[in-house]
């Protein structure tokens, strides 16, 4: 396999690992500001009140995005697969 292609794939995984990784990490980070702001209004300062919040907009994220998230893994796959064919023969 040739090293520029080998660099493609690695770095074509990396941005996707990013891509598919943002929507669940955005949605718990502004469950996180929601909780914090509601937090400081209402002077509750427990740690554990925002797991609950942050998991199910997490899980939701998730729930949402899950379809794309197996596309995009599927087509990544293909890709490779193609790659290493064409590699080895």
């Amino acid at each position: 396999m040739p090293p520029d292609l080998l660099l493609h794939l690695a770095r074509e995984a990396l941005y996707l690992a990013l891509a598919l990784a943002a929507p669940v990490a955005l949605a718990a980070l502004l469950a996180a500001i929601l909780v914090g702001v509601l937090g400081a209004t209402t002077g509750i300062q427990e740690g554990s009140i925002g797991f609950a919040p942050r998991l199910a907009a997490g899980a939701a994220a998730l729930a949402i995005t899950g379809p794309f998230v197996i596309a995009e893994i599927e087509r990544f796959f293909g890709v490779v697969l193609a790659a290493v064919g064409g590699a080895v023969t």
